[in-house]
């Protein structure tokens, strides 16, 4: 199976081909630096999302800015957004808070992106 991407490692956003057999990358095609391949082979087999999204704060008008402290498994991002909305923070909250930490087991935190009182 043949896929092309476009390279998002750096500003040149290289187009890519990869050959994908039997659930390896066999070969990455028009990359102009090691990111670019190592961006290609990560996207075919284990394709991650930063998640952000933002929390409603019983009586206050603005809801709380969040997402996670580094990229989540995309085919689970539908859970980890479930398990965002179980959060009750209690204020205040700076940027960079860990609000859940380790979501679904996963090692990965979810933060809040900006202070809140």
């Amino acid at each position: 199976m043949k896929k092309d991407l476009i390279c998002i490692g750096c500003p040149i956003g290289c187009q890519m081909q990869v050959e994908i057999e039997n659930g390896e990358c066999r070969e990455v095609r028009g990359h102009s630096c090691p990111r670019g391949e190592s961006y290609a082979r990560q996207e075919c087999l284990h394709p991650a999302r930063m998640v952000t999204t933002s929390i409603l704060i019983p009586e206050r008008i603005l809801p709380l800015s969040v997402r996670t402290d580094r990229p989540f498994p995309k085919e689970r991002i539908h859970e980890c957004l479930e398990e965002i909305r179980k959060i009750k923070p209690q204020l205040p909250v700076k940027a960079g808070d860990v609000l859940l930490a380790n979501i679904l087991d996963t090692g990965i935190h979810i933060i809040a992106t900006r202070n809140y009182i």
